[in-house]
């Protein structure tokens, strides 16, 4: 649509557009990288078959990282790659939580709940939960079964430790956090995004209100 004069159209079993000049068009050169939110680990061949970049929440450490970012560039290297876009965006990202703090204790008895509440809410939604619209209230189911999805305080790991926990991610000192990022970096993963959002301090009042909207 940005770079085609006028755009072509699309005609698809799900989706359509019809034939239009899209204005303005980008001033950047070449057209602006291309990314596909992988869901889950079969996603990322996916997108190196089309050339995207692959965007991921975090990996299980290191070595699932150097694991996946090869398979994805084996992907991208192939005959199999034929690009969705106007150019081939080779990178592969991971969303990591992140929350740091000089005292380790206090990064994570401040981040502790807002992860793995976070956490929860995805695999609520996504697999072993049932929601009923405006009325589940999903700070409490979290409150009443967090342990029993693996998702207690005690899952973060004990002080002291080198992070590597993906339920935890980059939650500590800053020279743990430096040390984190930098395994990742040289397990080959090109970009990390911190998710700042899911580690906001949680209240029961604050995570009824969100739970039990009814656009949730």
């Amino acid at each position: 649509m940005f770079v085609e004069e006028p755009f072509a159209g699309y005609e698809g079993k799900y989706v359509s557009a019809p034939i239009r000049n899209v204005l303005p068009k980008t001033r950047q050169k070449p057209h602006p990288p291309m990314w596909m939110a992988c869901g889950n680990r079969d996603a990322i061949r996916t997108a190196a078959a089309k050339g995207l970049g692959a965007l991921n929440f975090s990996f299980f450490g290191p070595a699932e990282t150097k694991k996946w970012v090869d398979a994805y560039y084996s992907g991208i290297e192939s005959a199999d790659c034929v690009p969705a876009a106007f150019a081939v965006n080779a990178q592969i990202a991971a969303t990591i939580p992140m929350f740091c703090h000089r005292d380790e204790t206090t990064a994570v008895e401040r981040a502790v709940d807002g992860v793995q509440f976070f956490n929860f809410g995805l695999g609520f939604y996504a697999g072993f939960g049932t929601a009923a619209p405006a009325r589940t209230r999903l700070w409490e189911e979290f409150q009443r079964d967090r342990d029993k999805h693996g998702m207690g305080r005690s899952s973060f790991g004990k002080p002291g430790m080198p992070l590597g926990n993906p339920a935890r991610g980059a939650v500590g000192t800053p020279h743990q956090i430096r040390d984190f990022l930098r395994l990742h970096e040289e397990a080959g993963l090109d970009q990390a995004s911190s998710s700042s959002r899911a580690v906001a301090p949680v209240t029961s009042t604050s995570a009824n209100r969100w739970s039990s909207s009814p656009t949730r």
